[in-house]
């Protein structure tokens, strides 16, 4: 993994506030992590930097964990931890998002 860009820039990423974690997610749920959700929300309005974990397990049950950031300058970055997906591409995914909307659920 040491080989892997995203998982290094993953490392290198800038600290910001948490906006804690939710695991066992559903993502076709819209109700899921109402608190993440509203605290990503707010950061965003307020133009500060704030993370939160969202766990996804697939349909055999691996875990997937996105990374949703909000940074300061109004940027939303996502970084996807697909390895510990047995039958999916078992790397780091990363995102550029024009703002939230587009992240939750990842349409960027």
């Amino acid at each position: 993994m040491q080989d892997d860009p995203v998982y290094q820039r993953w490392l290198d990423r800038l600290g910001v506030g948490s906006c804690g974690a939710a695991e066992r997610l559903v993502p076709s749920d819209a109700r899921y992590a109402p608190r993440s959700k509203a605290c990503l929300r707010a950061a965003e309005r307020a133009g500060r930097g704030a993370e939160a974990m969202l766990t996804y397990n697939t349909v055999e049950g691996d875990p997937v964990r996105t990374y949703v950031r909000i940074l300061s300058a109004g940027q939303v970055e996502v970084f996807v931890d697909g390895t510990e997906d047995g039958f999916g591409s078992g790397t780091w995914v990363y995102r550029k998002c024009d703002n939230l909307r587009e992240a939750l659920p990842l349409k960027c």
